[in-house]
């Protein structure tokens, strides 16, 4: 395609979306009717519905008569308890219904909670080029402009436009074929009609009830820019809102940006983001050592990789030494440049750099059969052998699993909440102990180890780390030893 047929494509773009936005504008002015809101004073309460409303209006009248002489006390109190209690009914039933529907629709939910604080919080006073406090909308505006685009790369940097050495990946035009009606009728459907509209004006819900005809000029639209690579001006344009993170408020560093952007942007954001995941997933491009932003992996799937990796080591008599690396605004501060560079390698204007090393868990377990019967005292225990790893011909590798009596079991019960208890009166157990404690995991764990460690790195330290893990730990601690304890802090 000549670079004259591009900017043809392009310029239709651009006139399709202008059409599309203006009669869809138009008929939405038309067909949508407008509701003025009212003040705070006369808005009414979201639990107050019309029987209630009933209610309260006659033990207002009820009030009236009683000070005319015209009605008992016992009559307006006996009014005020019954609409005290629907009130309260009416309160409940509103904050079950929005914890309810919290996972669809979490604006009702907030704007709830919000209502019911004393004060607004806005952005205060904000800290300027000069290094003064300011309270005008213009200078925040200003000075959060000016650092939100202070993160970004310099695109004139001398390294910037140079990618590093990485494997190229071809693929077939198979990964990248035309926009589907089918996909943008999907995309359509699945908006959350409760979320904000961007710049140009269209409501998420607007376009979703009406996605059955909209669907054939968005499918042109998004495949005009999928051919020409240029994008209407109005999805690059976002409403964007500061939200606090931690620090000082008067800092504007210390907010990160959130940006409502427009509805079909999001859509075609979402078919190319389709078609690179098809392209990683047919060409085994992304390897089973990624965790971040891959489908089906979390920072809790890598952190059990790396536990195992680490152990592994430490079981092989390896040294083993660990560097944490926390890059501030790391998503703002990569090049766009170079990621152009990288999509534009190979003839679907797709390439990849090849991850990290290879790395993954396995875990499998075998039941086996058990060994004994159940008697009837508290000693006779059914034994059940749990395979754990290695080779199933080795007794060593399986595990016990014991079935008691059930009175003992609550013997056992007992014993524990007495320990317990008496071990956080006498403050027995520290803080750093969080195996086997109310409240506390293995995560909490890591997240304590990774404070400290990342402690010691900021302030320069070197920081080695051991992990032992014994094998058969809780069966070769001699009883003995545990009673003695137990006696020597009075139990």
């Amino acid at each position: 395609m000549g670079e004259g047929d591009a900017n043809r494509r392009a310029d239709g773009v651009h006139e399709c979306w202008s059409v599309f936005k203006n009669h869809l504008l138009e008929a939405q002015e038309q067909a949508i009717p407008l509701c003025r809101k009212s003040s705070k004073q006369g808005r009414r309460p979201a639990w107050l519905n019309r029987e209630l409303l009933v209610e309260l209006k006659r033990k207002k009248k009820l009030y009236d008569l009683w000070k005319q002489g015209q009605a008992s006390q016992e009559d307006y109190r006996a009014v005020v308890r019954i609409c005290r209690e629907k009130t309260r009914k009416a309160k409940a039933q509103l904050e079950l219904k929005l914890a309810s529907v919290v996972s669809d629709n979490k604006k009702v939910f907030f704007k709830y909670v919000n209502s019911k604080r004393r004060s607004k919080e806005n952005i205060g006073a904000i800290l300027v080029e000069d290094a003064h406090l300011t309270n005008r909308d213009e200078e925040k505006v200003e000075a959060f402009n000016v650092v939100f685009a202070s993160v970004f790369n310099n695109i004139d940097s001398p390294w910037a436009t140079r990618s590093p050495e990485s494997e190229d990946y071809e693929c077939g035009n198979s990964d990248f074929s035309c926009v589907d009606t089918e996909i943008v009728r999907d995309q359509l459907y699945q908006l959350n009609v409760h979320k904000s509209m961007g710049p140009d004006g269209f409501p998420p819900r607007l376009l979703k009830e009406l996605a059955d005809i909209t669907v054939g000029l968005l499918s042109i639209i998004y495949q005009g820019s999928w051919e020409s690579g240029e994008v209407p001006a109005d999805w690059k344009l976002a409403n964007v809102i500061p939200i606090y993170k931690k620090g000082m408020r008067e800092d504007p560093g210390n907010y990160r940006p959130v940006s409502l952007t427009s509805a079909p942007g999001k859509i075609m954001e979402k078919i190319v983001l389709g078609a690179i995941e098809r392209h990683l997933k047919n060409n085994a491009i992304i390897r089973h050592s990624q965790h971040g932003f891959t489908k089906g992996k979390c920072c809790l799937t890598i952190l059990t990789s790396f536990y195992d990796k680490v152990t592994l080591l430490v079981d092989e008599g390896k040294a083993v030494d660990v560097v944490f690396l926390d890059f501030s605004k790391a998503f703002d501060t990569v090049p766009h440049s170079i990621l152009l560079d990288k999509l534009s390698k190979d003839r679907s204007s797709l390439t990849f750099t090849s991850p990290g090393p290879h790395g993954g868990l396995s875990v499998g377990g075998t039941t086996q059969q058990g060994i004994s019967n159940p008697g009837g005292s508290w000693n006779v225990l059914a034994i059940i052998l749990i395979f754990k790893k290695g080779k199933k011909e080795d007794l060593g590798n399986y595990r016990p699993v014991s079935l008691t009596s059930m009175p003992g079991k609550i013997m056992e019960q007992i014993l524990l909440q007495t320990m317990l208890r008496h071990m956080e009166n006498k403050e027995v157990i520290g803080d750093s102990q969080h195996g086997f404690t109310k409240g506390k995991s293995c995560l909490t764990n890591l997240v304590a180890f990774y404070n400290r460690v990342t402690a010691l790195v900021d302030k320069g330290r070197a920081t080695d780390i051991i992990y032992l893990d014994l094998c058969k730990a809780f069966g070769t601690v001699p009883h003995d030893i545990l009673v003695s304890k137990l006696e020597s802090v009075v139990v």
